[in-house]
């Protein structure tokens, strides 16, 4: 393999020079609102994928779309925030996305849709770091105590529809309010909440 830049086609058509796989990985920084707004995008469609997957009764993949949309969320508000972002992975953290150090803020709406105990564990999985093995639940399948365990074995249909609640409103509390279009995205995701009720 040689050293040259390849131009490789990405979805939906950009363009996008890459050298080879050894690109370094850059600190995760959102430096103007055209970022922060490509940002909210992807999160939507997060959001809206696991919507549709809930939809069609799919739990476990709707799971996975609304932690990987609650990863991001954390992520985008601290690059909103922090010059250094990825300094955590310095201090061994790289890997573990959620734990005490990060707070999202949530509205009543959410305590008025699930119940307290279900949120409280929620909170638990969120806080812990468990969600990560969480989100590996409801993508792969293993064999524990001799026996095969599917995503779907893992993930019912109030889990997904509480995590997927969890990640909408985390959107909302966290990121909504930063540009006149996380707002306009806001009415959307106002929509699928109510629609999931």
């Amino acid at each position: 393999m040689t050293d040259e830049i390849i131009e490789m086609a990405r979805p939906g058509g950009g363009r996008e020079p890459i050298e080879g796989d050894k690109r370094p990985k850059e600190k995760f920084l959102i430096k103007t609102t055209d970022e922060f707004n490509r940002c909210v995008d992807h999160i939507y469609d997060l959001l809206k994928s696991g919507y549709t997957l809930y939809r069609e009764g799919i739990y476990s993949s709707s799971n996975l779309f609304s932690i990987v949309a609650i990863e991001e969320i954390v992520k985008v508000y601290n690059a909103i925030f922090s010059k250094d972002v990825d300094s955590y992975a310095g201090k061994g953290m790289g890997k573990r996305i959620f734990g005490p150090d990060y707070y999202l803020w949530m509205d009543d709406r959410l305590t008025d849709a699930v119940e307290e105990e279900d949120l409280k564990e929620i909170f638990d999985l969120y806080n812990s770091g468990a969600l990560k093995d969480l989100k590996n639940d409801s993508l792969y399948c293993e064999r524990r105590s001799d026996a095969i365990l599917l995503p779907a074995d893992h993930i019912d249909d109030k889990f997904a529809r509480n995590m997927l609640l969890f990640a909408i409103q985390a959107y909302e509390d966290n990121l909504a309010g930063f540009s006149l279009y996380a707002i306009e995205i806001s009415k959307k995701t106002d929509k699928l909440f109510e629609e999931i009720l």
